[in-house]
């Protein structure tokens, strides 16, 4: 039994066997809550616009994003500038798209369509992808009390009238505070009667759940098949204790702490321990080894498309050579019909 201020005062305890604090009990991501078999998760139906706007973003970086606008502007205004251009120089007021026009729309678009090809593929990848990441980080991102408090995905919760209860109710911690009054107030999100319940509603909840218990028994339920929940990796609250209750005043007392002492001493405190709160045969250190691994990531860089931008310069470049060509053979062109023409009206008055 848990020793607790209130306990004591009815019954004596002998000396605490294991010591402990409070822990965060969480189902492991990508666990389907029907039978525990790993699933791709949806996102939550919940997402809202502010959400959804940075997704779309979110496939390419803030550089590319600039490098992008800033290239599809040049390529327009540099188009604009040399149709106006080589139309004055014709002293045309509406004639047909010159080559070197026609030509930088040709890199425009392809420009274009390739962009939006490389960016639909990383978007439609970090949708599929992504998604596994983002309903992961949900859970894993809860390290301590502290980031569970501050969160609003993940509901929350205690046995109800247990010693974890009364602790939230007594506590002066401002953080804790207000965590009991979420957790007594939300009439949709009633405390379990039973650990078990609370362990059932992270197991097999649709809605993600976590449930604050004793740390020995968090650790007994994270090491049962089929391994579908984890601990969250800081533990907090004050050292507690299991103890044995007898009688106020009792002998019996006397001889259960001589037990304790010597079970300590030898060992088997420990191996017993070991054997029914961490054993880690059934599954692996799921609490540390979880929490390592990060949301998965994917977004595009101006690096990985330095080799598209410079492919486009180089057809601009060659395009504005085009364009001098153009004019050079339309000025001489237009220059030897200019002689031609002289010729003819002197030939003609002779």
């Amino acid at each position: 039994m848990t020793i607790t201020r209130e306990r004591t005062l009815a019954v004596d305890f002998s000396t605490p066997f294991i010591e402990f604090q409070l822990a965060i009990l969480l189902r492991k991501p990508g666990f389907n809550p029907d039978g525990g078999l790993p699933t791709n998760p949806q996102t939550s139906g919940n997402q809202t616009s502010n959400e959804i706007s940075p997704l779309v973003l979110r496939p390419i970086s803030l550089l590319l994003w600039i490098a992008s606008i800033v290239t599809i502007s040049l390529l327009m205004l540099l188009s604009f500038l040399i149709e106006c251009f080589i139309r004055r120089k014709r002293g045309e007021a509406s004639v047909k798209v010159s080559y070197s026009g026609r030509a930088l729309q040709f890199i425009f678009w392809a420009f274009v369509t390739l962009l939006f090809i490389v960016y639909m593929g990383y978007f439609t990848t970090e949708r599929l992808l992504g998604q596994f990441g983002s309903q992961r980080s949900n859970t894993l991102d809860i390290k301590s009390i502290r980031d569970l408090a501050n969160q609003d995905n993940i509901r929350y919760g205690v046995m109800r009238a247990g010693s974890t209860f009364e602790y939230f109710r007594i506590s002066q911690d401002r953080v804790l505070r207000r965590m009991y009054s979420l957790m007594t107030s939300d009439t949709l999100n009633t405390l379990p009667r039973t650990v078990d319940e609370g362990v059932g509603r992270v197991r097999y909840g649709i809605q993600p759940y976590a449930y604050i218990l004793e740390g020995p028994y968090a650790h007994y339920q994270a090491t049962l098949q089929p391994c579908d929940v984890i601990i969250a990796p800081k533990y907090f609250g004050p050292k507690r204790g299991y103890g044995v209750a007898t009688r106020p005043n009792h002998t019996l007392k006397s001889r259960i702490n001589l037990a304790v002492l010597g079970m300590k001493e030898n060992g088997e405190i420990e191996e017993l321990e070991n054997k029914w709160f961490r054993n880690k045969d059934n599954c692996e250190n799921e609490e540390t080894k979880n929490f390592q691994i990060e949301p998965l990531e994917l977004q595009l860089g101006f690096g990985q498309l330095t080799g598209l931008f410079i492919v486009s310069t180089i057809p601009v470049v060659l395009t504005i050579a085009i364009a001098t060509c153009e004019l050079c053979f339309r000025k001489k062109r237009k220059s030897s019909k200019s002689n031609s023409a002289s010729g003819f009206e002197l030939e003609r008055w002779k």
